[in-house]
């Protein structure tokens, strides 16, 4: 349902960018078609907002006034200062007094629903983060393990080497150096990896892309170090072995 009044309309930003680069759309008209051509007279630009969901990109969205372009629902938005909660019944009452048979329905605080927006993604990224934690465990597990079995297999190299004046520093190096070396070629085969398959998170990621470096940074930061700990107490036992019992083993 439409009036016969003048049309007054407001923009948002994309749209004001895309038709009128540069200019100030404050007076600009625009035609519409609604079965009929009717020309409105741009009256003010407003924010952008994100349409049905939080990964789609802005449009451009026209606003007419409500008894230019009469609905039969709308949605009320209220901007508080105070706990939104907590005003629920006053703005339900405020409602009805302007007209007693106007149902109010929905009532939801803007966290309820950006968090029902994104409950799916934040759901799958519980579930990736988890597998993500046990694999690193799994990860530091695994190389602890490796280093230890080293570690053992050089046990007479490793005495050789202190009974000709290494230190335990050097020997402790040397055990992280290796675990890191090992951690060095995962992470680049796992980094290719990633890499390959980056587009399939596109559709859980908000104002982020998929090559986000400082995520890559960090990732590999958090693998280094996990390695380097994982490696550090068969380092620690190695720097204790006994050049003599080391030389006398078989």
């Amino acid at each position: 349902m439409r009036s016969t009044r003048p049309n007054y309309v407001i923009v948002n930003e994309t749209m004001a960018q895309r038709h009128w680069p540069g200019q100030d759309p404050i007076g600009k008209r625009l035609r519409i078609s609604w079965g009929e051509d009717v020309d409105s007279e741009v009256i003010g630009v407003v924010g952008d907002t994100r349409f049905r969901n939080l990964a789609t990109a802005a449009r451009s969205t026209v606003y007419w006034p409500f008894p230019q372009n009469v609905y039969r629902s709308m949605t009320l938005t209220v901007r508080a200062a105070a706990s939104p909660a907590a005003l629920t019944r006053s703005i339900v009452d405020l409602v009805r007094q302007q007209d007693p048979n106007l149902v109010v329905a929905d009532v939801r605080t803007m966290e309820e629903v950006v968090s029902t927006a994104v409950a799916r993604q934040r759901l799958m990224m519980l579930f990736l983060a988890i597998f993500a934690v046990a694999a690193l465990l799994l990860a530091a597990v695994g190389i602890h393990g490796v280093i230890a079995y080293s570690v053992t297999q050089r046990t007479q190299e490793i005495g050789i080497r202190m009974a000709l004046g290494a230190q335990a520093r050097d020997v402790l190096k040397m055990v992280v150096g290796h675990a890191l070396l090992l951690a060095a070629a995962g992470i680049v085969i796992g980094g290719a990896a990633a890499l390959l398959l980056s587009r399939l998170m596109e559709g859980l990621l908000f104002d982020i892309t998929p090559l986000d470096p400082l995520t890559y940074i960090g990732v590999t930061l958090t693998l280094a170090t996990v390695a380097a700990l994982a490696a550090w107490l068969p380092g620690r036992r190695a720097t204790r072995v006994d050049p003599v019992i080391a030389l006398r083993a078989e």
